[in-house]
């Protein structure tokens, strides 16, 4: 009851009413940003050109924070500009918070301030523009901070200074409490994480120490655990392009209804473990350890090794895993408070206080080509003969939380589909009931026992060959069809054992494949496109799956494919992948089961969608694919599994993360 009352205490709402009201960014503001985006700014509508993900966090209310690869570089800039990478967060607060002390202090207001202003005591004393700047410039001077001259067109360090305290005055009335932007400023500053974190914790606590280093253990109480929160998430959307597609009401509420989120759940295990309604840096690391890397890992940006300090940048994409990616990318579409589909839940970072220097998203062992979509256990050891029923978990992280029960999240399996469309693409969301209902099925049927080269075999022979201009095409006819399955389930000794239940399900199934695969309407199919597409309900790697399809679909057996049979080869494998992730055959949750476009908006799930769908995303990945391979010369019109491969390793599983499904082991069938 305590609990409940102190999440429904009216001073949270007076900060969400607030926060929704304010322009997080003016307009001037947002434009003054970043002087080289301005371009940009005046055609948000328009899709990203030539960019990349490298990094998509979830917030609140099914949204997400998109971090490109141009942020990093944005950031970049800015942190040489400011010269504070050298200077602990400490060192920083420690000379600021003097020189403002000595400045004569801003007239108050006629009205009383916010009872939540005043978080952090002496700390939180309130500063104009005009003496922030000043006090930062003399601070950059004194502590012997030479200020590097870019040599684009960016802004200067006063302006950038301006910028930042822009961002933070969230009523517009130039002023805005020194330990908010001091929090703020501890991410261009140096150190790690938790050092941050850490420091950032004494500045919002209600002890009387003036210095936010000096409180032997500061608590936080869930308002200054929403100021601290609050803080961070400012600046990195304010470093974030992002935010200059969305309308500024669009933004401030996000990172208000994000941070409550967050500080509820903190909160509310605190509350769970200890009955306390205050909580400590040890404890909040705990809460993260535990979990709470899954709720707020935005909070890996905080330690700017991880992604801006990168000798390359490639070298994020080879450790972590960047949702959604893209060369074109259309964040905005239309509506200003538009904010993309949260990503896959992958584990960030689950060592919190640790010295690692691992990347922001750890990815697993590779097999061949192998970087697995969800995060595995990497003790698991492949043995077809003990398969057993899968977790919960669709989406492992790499430490277990005890607290998944009382939290019930969402763990349902979320992958993007990138595409050439106004849109932008699609977001998939499986459920682990879909994902249950199906392992029974295929477990039960003999499927994912079957060698997919097997599998294949049996499909062809059933074919007919028509012989066309330009070439032949191999077919198959309904009965056909049903003909090579039977025999396919035949020889997994599955038909025997299947429940009546089973058998119609699997019916059903399949005859929807079926309609999605006939893309004409005539009752007829692509034998080899059905063929390698059915793999994926078979038994065997991701790398052999893909390896053996190719050599399938070169039919002129020269070991090259062209734009369009690459196209077809990966629609192959998308049309089943979204056939059994969206049919309304397999049991589903209304709540997690779903197929959006990247605007948000509901998408139909019916064959001739599905097939439509698969034609976009595949034409999207193929010229991806064509781009990658040939980066930095002349494109050929053909390429070989080696090279697609290569593609993959490198970079292409950022693109088409849904190719790491072709493995059951990994999502369906785990050990």
């Amino acid at each position: 009851r305590k609990l409940l009352s102190l999440l429904s205490d009216p001073l949270c709402e007076q900060y969400q009413q607030r926060d929704v009201s304010s322009n997080l960014f003016r307009e001037d503001t947002r434009y003054q940003v970043s002087p080289r985006r301005r371009k940009v700014a005046s055609s948000a509508v328009s899709p990203i050109p030539c960019t990349e993900v490298l990094f998509t966090f979830p917030l609140a209310k099914e949204r997400s924070l998109v971090v490109l690869r141009e942020d990093a570089t944005y950031v970049r800039s800015v942190v040489e500009r400011l010269g504070l990478l050298s200077h602990s967060p400490d060192e920083v607060w420690d000379d600021l918070y003097d020189r403002v002390k000595k400045r004569p202090p801003i007239p108050p207001q006629s009205w009383n301030r916010p009872r939540h202003r005043k978080i952090g005591k002496d700390k939180c004393m309130d500063v104009d523009q005009q003496i922030f700047v000043d006090s930062m410039e003399d601070l950059m001077q004194v502590i012997s901070i030479q200020k590097r001259v870019s040599t684009n067109t960016g802004p200067t360090a006063k302006e950038t200074l301006q910028n930042f305290f822009q961002s933070f005055d969230l009523e517009q009335v130039n002023r805005v409490a020194l330990n908010e932007l001091m929090g703020g400023l501890s991410l261009l500053c140096g150190g790690k994480k938790s050092t941050k974190l850490a420091f950032s914790f004494g500045l919002f606590s209600s002890h009387k120490d003036c210095k936010g280093t000096s409180s032997k253990n500061p608590s936080l109480k869930i308002d200054e655990l929403f100021i601290f929160l609050r803080s961070f998430l400012i600046v990195m959307f304010s470093c974030c392009r992002q935010s200059l597609d969305l309308s500024a009401e669009a933004v401030s509420r996000y990172i208000s209804e994000t941070s409550h989120m967050v500080a509820e759940d903190v909160m509310r295990y605190q509350w769970h473990t200890r009955n306390k309604e205050k909580v400590d840096f040890d404890e909040f690391g705990e809460w993260y350890n535990e979990g709470g890397f899954e709720t707020a890992p935005w909070l890996e940006l905080l330690d700017l090794n991880k992604w801006v300090l990168v000798e390359n940048l490639d070298a994020v994409e080879h450790h972590s895993q960047p949702v959604p990616p893209g060369a074109s990318v259309k964040i905005r579409s239309g509506n200003s408070d538009y904010c993309p589909p949260p990503p896959p839940e992958d584990a960030l970072d689950p060592s919190f206080f640790g010295e690692d220097d691992n990347a922001i998203m750890p990815i697993d062992s590779m097999d061949d080509m192998d970087l697995m979509l969800m995060q595995q256990p990497p003790e698991d050891k492949e043995n077809e003969e003990n398969l057993c029923s899968k977790k919960d978990d669709v989406v492992l992280s790499s430490t277990p939380s005890p607290r998944n029960s009382r939290r019930s999240p969402s763990n349902a399996l979320k992958f993007h589909l990138i595409s050439y469309e106004d849109h932008g693409g699609y977001m998939i969301s499986v459920s682990q009931k879909r994902v249950r209902h199906l392992r029974h099925i295929l477990i039960e049927s003999g499927l994912c026992k079957i060698d997919s080269e097997t599998a294949c075999k049996k499909i062809l022979s059933k074919a007919s060959r028509i012989k066309r201009r330009n070439g032949s095409r191999y077919i198959l006819e309904k009965d056909d069809f049903d003909s090579a399955m039977r025999s396919i389930v035949t020889s997994g000794h599955g038909k025997n054992n299947m429940s009546m239940d089973t058998q119609r399900a699997l019916s059903d199934i399949l005859a929807f494949i079926f309609r999605a695969f006939d893309r004409e309407n005539n009752g007829e199919v692509d034998a080899t496109e059905v063929a390698c597409g059915f793999t994926v309900l078979c038994n065997g790697k991701k790398s052999d799956k893909l390896e053996y399809a190719f050599e399938v679909l070169d039919l002129n057996s020269n070991g090259r494919l062209n734009r369009l049979q690459v196209s077809n080869y990966l629609r192959s494998f998308l049309t089943v992948l979204l056939c059994v992730t969206t049919s309304s055959y397999l049991s589903f949750n209304s709540n997690e089961d779903s197929i959006l476009y990247m605007n948000g908006k509901q998408c139909n799930a019916d064959a001739r969608t599905i097939s439509c769908v698969a034609d976009y995303g595949s034409t999207w990945a193929s010229g991806q694919a064509f781009k990658g391979c040939y980066a930095g010369q002349m494109e050929q019109d053909q390429l070989n599994f080696d090279e697609f491969a290569e593609w993959y390793t490198r970079k292409g599983y950022s693109s088409i993360p849904w190719l790491e499904l072709l493995d059951l082991k990994k999502w369906v069938i785990t050990e």
